[in-house]
């Protein structure tokens, strides 16, 4: 006997798929060898996944006569997207 219904597993996707708003393109590094001792690094799709990006922290500063901002964020995605720390996300909006 199964402790949820099939009707409660799938409203309880339905929630974790509405926490996830926005849609990101996952890129992954790849590394081409020159074949002299050097290479180039190129960044391929790997896919594309549904997540939640917020802002952690920003800051504004005058550079040159001019207003320079950095901000740093928080990417969510569902415990099974494949990414890793080498991985490049754009942000698809949402």
């Amino acid at each position: 006997m199964s402790l949820l219904s099939d009707a409660e597993i799938s409203q309880m996707r339905t929630v974790a798929a509405d926490a996830l708003p926005q849609s990101g393109t996952i890129y992954a590094q790849t590394w081409t060898s020159d074949g002299g001792g050097g290479g180039t690094t190129t960044w391929a799709a790997s896919g594309t996944a549904n997540c939640r990006i917020g802002p952690m922290s920003g800051s504004e500063r005058e550079a040159g006569g001019r207003i320079s901002s950095d901000a740093d964020f928080i990417i969510t995605f569902a415990g099974d997207t494949s990414i890793t720390t080498n991985s490049r996300v754009v942000s698809g909006g949402g």
